[in-house]
């Protein structure tokens, strides 16, 4: 998962047959085996006339009948086929994939980074499993790009400078796509959290102080630039009292960024940076110095040659990490995961209604980048093909070892469109987990994963996720109730860390998730209709229309 950096905290242990085929008949020829010709007969024209309309509402209502009675059948044997291949999902076979990407990450500095061979060999990994014995189910392509990477080439500096003292600020970071350059300034506090244009008023020339805020970190810089303000220091939020904020200032739709030095410190420094200022005018001197460095990186798709070419569920997680460890719950688990359904539908040659397309993205963890060049290819390139893709299922960070078993919440979906469809989704999940007998709670969509590119593009989507950095102060008294773990301790301690290797999975927790992530898309991919569940009330309102 995209996000702003790790937690300090150490590691948390916490001890703790193919599907039947169908055998229905198409609904319509079940129907005509009800219909009979002719009027019953009777005395004059009116009485004829009142039983031959007595006689179509009788035929009418078998019809009806039997069309209930066949989509009933068929629910059942969709539930039916959607267990079993949930069944087939385990996490005992996703962890084989998880030890083979631990190892990938071991023959290079302990990553898996789309800016190291790690991830290259990743990819390797991927194709060569999706490509092993019948090579004729999927269609599987490489898909390159590249991306602009911030490489830091000097080590910051935070001066602050107040009667001719100067107090330095060792440990700080240099922001991800910050310029570089040494400026000197009056040292301000922004406002609330910088989220607000109103919130930089007054600040033209100084070296604004902002904490972290619920905007994202390009919305602040820009806003500061805007007013026009000399440089930045964010502050880090209150889960990581020592740890530096080490994050991308870019937007991410179109890789924009802030032209402006710009410098991460921990929340204990931003504390005594705010009460510095508080005592009276003070200068603040930052230093950076960085440079923009072009990579290749590239996405996996594997396209099953089966189903609906204008209804294709699309099944995506990240398959890169971050720089600063190998990945394996980030994203490991949901990109393992995803290959073993991949798999499976493979050795049942299983051939649904819907075509199913699964993606492994790159440069997630650099900004989204693989999941929106994807998407933007296909609106440049290749229009129909966006618009044939009837859904979106994102599975990012599923075994966190102090873990919530969360669904993603269709209603926070920006676009409203999407938030529809994907309310529909959010509810199907939350359906297996009660069948279950497991506890789940709502997740929103806040666009820190590749699900953003779709649901900003109008298509819905929906996923599992079991915690990254938690909320402040980590997990709640209610979530320890729900789900067990340990209370005020992150989801995952490892999050962004060198310690999110193998001993970080839950295996527990990734094997529920791995059930309830394929029944649902199995269950999809076997639904007739799928657009006309996804927007019933669309679909009622155009036939009313019609």
């Amino acid at each position: 998962m995209s996000g702003d950096g790790p937690s300090e905290s150490t590691r948390l242990v916490i001890e703790d047959a193919p599907p039947p085929s169908s055998t229905s008949t198409d609904p319509h020829e079940r129907g005509r085996r009800y219909q009979s010709g002719g009027s019953r007969g009777g005395g004059g024209l009116l009485s004829r006339q009142v039983l031959m309309v007595g006689g179509v509402l009788v035929v009418a209502a078998v019809v009806v009948l039997a069309v209930l009675l066949t989509q009933g059948d068929d629910a059942a044997n969709t539930e039916r086929a959607a267990d079993s291949f949930a069944a087939r999902v385990t996490a005992d076979d996703i962890t084989v994939h998880l030890r083979m990407l631990y190892n990938i990450s071991q023959r290079y500095p302990n990553t898996r980074s789309a800016i190291y061979g790690g991830y290259n060999e990743s990819v390797e990994y991927v194709v060569s499993q999706l490509n092993t014995s019948d090579s004729d189910y999927y269609t599987v392509t490489v898909q390159p790009f590249t991306v602009t990477t911030f490489k830091e080439t000097a080590t910051p500096v935070l001066n602050l400078t107040r009667d001719g003292t100067v107090t330095p600020f060792p440990g700080v970071a240099t922001m991800a796509y910050s310029a570089s350059g040494t400026v000197t300034a009056q040292f301000k506090a922004v406002r609330n959290y910088g989220c607000q244009p109103s919130d930089w008023f007054g600040l033209a020339g100084a070296i604004a102080l902002v904490q972290r805020g619920n905007c994202t970190l390009y919305d602040q810089g820009y806003y500061g630039k805007t007013a026009g303000v000399a440089g930045i220091v964010f502050g880090n939020t209150p889960q990581y009292p020592t740890l530096p904020l080490r994050s991308r200032v870019r937007r991410r739709n179109d890789s924009a960024t802030v032209d402006l030095p710009m410098i991460g410190t921990s929340h204990n420094q931003f504390l005594e940076l705010t009460e510095a200022i508080t005592l009276g005018p003070i200068n603040a001197t930052i230093v950076t110095a960085g440079e923009l460095v072009p990579q290749y990186t590239a996405n996996v798709i594997a396209d099953m040659k089966y189903g609906r070419e204008d209804s294709v569920i699309v099944v995506g997680g990240h398959l890169d990490s971050v720089e600063a460890g190998p990945g394996i719950n980030d994203n490991g688990s949901g990109s393992s995961m995803i290959l073993q359904m991949a798999l499976e539908m493979r050795r049942m040659h299983a051939q649904p209604v819907n075509k199913v397309r699964f993606i492994w993205f790159g440069a997630e963890e650099l900004g989204l980048l693989g999941s929106y060049h994807y998407v933007n290819d296909l609106k440049a390139n290749d229009p129909e093909a966006l618009a044939n893709i009837t859904c979106m299922f994102n599975f990012d960070m599923v075994a966190s070892p102090n873990f919530i078993r969360g669904v993603y919440d269709g209603a926070t979906a920006t676009d409203p469109t999407a938030a529809s469809g994907s309310t529909i989704i959010q509810h199907e999940f939350e359906k297996r987990f009660d069948a279950l007998g497991l506890t789940w709670q709502l997740t929103e969509f806040n666009e820190r994963s590749d699900y953003a590119a779709f649901t900003l593009n109008q298509i819905p989507a929906g996923g599992l996720f079991t915690g990254a950095e938690g909320p402040v102060g980590g997990k709640t008294a209610e979530e320890r109730r729900k789900f067990g773990g340990i209370m005020n301790v992150a989801y995952d301690t490892c999050y962004h860390m060198a310690c999110d290797d193998l001993d970080n999975i839950h295996e527990g927790v990734l094997g529920e998730m791995a059930n309830a992530a394929s029944y649902v898309v199995y269950d999809f991919a076997l639904k007739e209709n799928l657009q006309q569940f996804l927007y019933p009330n669309a679909t009622a309102a155009a036939t009313m229309a019609f």
